[in-house]
């Protein structure tokens, strides 16, 4: 769910990214939870915080001392899932192609010649 709400620049900033459990929110914070994301990106160290309510993102930004994200315990983040592959499978009850004939091997559609007549 993280990686798919959250747009960060670069978006490779999320690769190896690391999350904090959820917790209750308080005073001025959105939602009812919130997240902390940490992310390393040229060396430096970010936090981000993720605010959810309902289990759903509501909002997010980076990080201040009230959130206390600098503090908190961190797992990897999920790794993206790998697309699948998708099977297309033949629609029923239509009819499939038919040959068509070569147009050239066709007869001609214009009228045969009058035959010469010996006088």
């Amino acid at each position: 769910m993280i990686r798919g709400e959250i747009k960060l620049t670069p978006p490779q900033q999320l690769d190896g990214a690391q999350i904090s459990p959820l917790r209750a929110t308080g005073g001025p914070q959105l939602g009812d939870t919130m997240s902390c994301l940490k992310t390393i990106a040229d060396g430096r160290i970010a936090f981000i915080a993720v605010f959810l309510e309902g289990g759903k993102i509501l909002s997010y930004r980076r990080a201040v001392a009230y959130d206390r994200c600098a503090q908190a315990d961190y797992a990897p983040l999920a790794a993206p899932p790998r697309p699948q592959a998708v099977r297309v499978k033949p629609a029923r009850g239509k009819p499939t192609a038919k040959p068509i004939a070569d147009p050239l091997a066709m007869p001609s559609a214009q009228p045969p010649e009058p035959e010469a007549t010996a006088d």
